[in-house]
């Protein structure tokens, strides 16, 4: 289901990459030996919950807003103002999602509509509750950021997504839910294309 992930780990020029999962501290320390250009060309760094792989992936483009990242066996992630709405190539893939920013929400509780990819290769909608809660600005890892939760669906078997934002309101980090069979991926920002704001 994670097949993109294990292959992409860590990728170096020319090379498809390795062969099991790594560390973020690995993955870190290898964006540590690309140029600036590299760097300032625009990366994210990517983790599952489910196998704990890691992952960089370079942006492919920009479509009304959303903003779509490519790794290198074609598997592809795409965010409107950094929160996810789809995915192609994991298995149990978002198809669609709505473009509803928790810390934008014009009500709370809300309601977010997700279509996803079944075990019988169909697509099936479904519509969630969810309510979010924000933090008072503190410093996370040298920065200064603003946590957002969400909390989506039953009580007893919910969605937990969390999105840190920077003092700009540059969407810095997230951890978001992508269906049963994929679980979360979090997501941190390592440098934007030009001109953008969040992944």
């Amino acid at each position: 289901m994670i097949r993109w992930l294990t292959l992409s780990l860590l990728l170096l020029p020319g090379c498809l990459g390795q062969s099991k999962p790594s560390s973020m501290a690995a993955a870190r320390a290898h964006i540590g030996t690309m140029s600036p250009a590299q760097q300032k060309a625009g990366l994210i760094l990517v983790s599952t919950s489910k196998g704990g792989q890691v992952a960089t992936l370079r942006p492919i483009g920009l479509n009304r807003g959303v903003r779509t990242w490519l790794s290198p066996d074609q598997v592809s992630l795409s965010y409107h103002g950094g929160v996810l709405v789809a995915t192609r190539g994991l298995g149990g893939d978002l198809m669609a999602a709505d473009f509803v920013a928790p810390w934008q929400a014009k009500t709370n509780p809300y309601q977010r509509r997700a279509s996803f990819l079944n075990a019988e290769n169909q697509i099936e909608t479904i519509t969630l509750t969810c309510r979010a809660t924000t933090q008072a600005l503190r410093e996370i890892r040298g920065r200064l950021a603003t946590r957002t939760d969400e909390r989506c669906g039953t009580s007893s078997d919910p969605i937990l997504n969390s999105f840190w934002r920077l003092a700009d309101g540059t969407v810095w980090i997230t951890r978001q839910w992508v269906s049963d069979p994929s679980g979360y991926l979090t997501t941190e920002l390592i440098s934007s294309p030009p001109g953008a704001v969040a992944p």
